[in-house]
């Protein structure tokens, strides 16, 4: 399989909710931290919006912390996150396999992902599917609202995209809104996917028209022909 199989050369992916479902570990370590701070959440949906954003945001934005507060939720979050959280997902049907079928067909393969750029490399390593990357764009732990058009512009980069003027070559693939916001800031086409944690209809209200059900469908979206 060559190049001219690939309807983009440079193929970016989100990690939570796009390659991974790491809910378990995710809402857990948030319910942890919370009630460290004497708030005892029950509410799992309420959890789940946690999934996707920079985790600073989603603090101060659900329960109205200072930067402060913010800042100490992060850090209790990863205690638990940090030793047991991280392990607590599983990587979605199809996707290992869609991954080295782009990686064999020539594609640059990168992910850019609001998760830290440690916990990323340690659950790449984990489920063996660090192999199939060129390039890991993660958050760094120092700047808690890294934003999404960043690190897609830094895994580009870091792919060694020379023309940074025309990106009809990039798609990003994503299952939240930031996902979606950022490829439309930084110029890229974007592949949304319905099997993670995005609430109902939330792409759609974006105006997104590429919408996979399953890695099967989203690889009709990657090849010709297929």
């Amino acid at each position: 399989m060559t190049t001219e199989n690939l309807k983009y050369r440079y193929v970016l992916f989100d990690l939570d909710g796009t390659i991974q479902d790491s809910e378990e570990g995710i809402t857990k370590s948030v319910a942890y931290a919370l009630e460290k701070m004497g708030i005892n959440e029950q509410d799992h949906e309420k959890l789940k919006r946690f999934i996707g954003p920079p985790l600073s945001v989603s603090f101060k934005e659900f329960y109205g912390m200072s930067d402060e507060e913010a800042e100490e939720g992060m850090r209790i979050y990863r205690e638990r996150y940090g030793s047991i959280g991280w392990k607590e997902a599983y990587i979605y049907e199809g996707i290992p396999e869609l991954l080295n079928k782009l990686r064999e067909a020539g594609a640059r393969v990168a992910l850019a992902t609001s998760k830290p750029q440690k916990y990323t490399e340690m659950i790449l390593e984990h489920f063996d599917v660090g192999r199939f990357f060129d390039a890991v764009s993660g958050a760094d732990m120092s700047e808690p609202d890294s934003g999404k058009s960043g690190l897609i512009k830094r895994a580009l980069s870091m792919l060694g995209k020379e023309d940074m003027s025309s990106f009809n070559d990039v798609v990003m693939i994503g299952d939240r809104k930031f996902d979606t916001l950022g490829a439309n800031e930084v110029g890229t086409d974007f592949i949304g996917v319905s099997y993670g944690f995005a609430p109902v209809g939330e792409l759609e209200a974006l105006g997104v028209q590429k919408i996979a059900a399953s890695a099967a469908e989203l690889e009709k979206y990657l090849f010709v022909n297929e």
